[in-house]
């Protein structure tokens, strides 16, 4: 993993796995869906906690009161739009990203396609 500045990560590649980051701070895990040039923003996807569904109050209602299993989207681009020149971001490089992978897969039961 390494640290970047806000330029540097705006030049990466689609699909870079990144975390905003403050000095000993993350933010939550996202991808990199592409930059914007004219405006030096950027897309992302985060993937953690996006819930799909056009109700989203209802869904998160129904699953705290009721146990109710919900639909996971990885699927929903959000603009940034903070324009913080001074954001840094920790980057996840091939080798991280291979090790998160691995990590996730012990989370499936036995028997499940990996």
């Amino acid at each position: 993993m390494k640290i970047v500045d806000r330029k540097t990560f705006l030049a990466m590649p689609t699909n870079t796995l990144f975390l905003k980051y403050r000095p000993a701070v993350f933010g939550p895990l996202g991808i990199k869906c592409g930059s914007i040039e004219a405006s030096g923003d950027f897309w992302s996807q985060q993937i953690t906690g996006e819930v799909g569904g056009s109700d989203i109050f209802s869904i998160l209602d129904d699953a705290a009161e009721n146990g109710s299993s919900f639909r996971f989207d990885l699927d929903c681009a959000s603009r940034d739009g903070e324009f913080d020149d001074d954001q840094l971001f920790a980057v996840y490089e091939p080798s991280d990203v291979a090790k998160l992978i691995a990590c996730l897969r012990r989370c499936l039961p036995e028997g499940e396609p990996k």
